[in-house]
């Protein structure tokens, strides 16, 4: 069994890596398709409301 431990330093990516969906909505979009997430996700915990 996986142990909790405590956290350790938190380095935040580069200013250019923030909010990525956003400034790159469309390799963004096909980030999300290829890999599979969207299909994963309606697998583990169907279509939502």
């Amino acid at each position: 069994m996986p142990q909790i431990v405590p956290a350790s330093t938190f380095w935040r990516g580069e200013e250019d890596h923030q909010h990525f969906y956003k400034t790159h909505a469309a390799q963004y979009r096909m980030y999300r398709v290829g890999c599979g997430r969207d299909a994963r996700l309606r697998e583990l915990w169907g279509r939502g409301n």
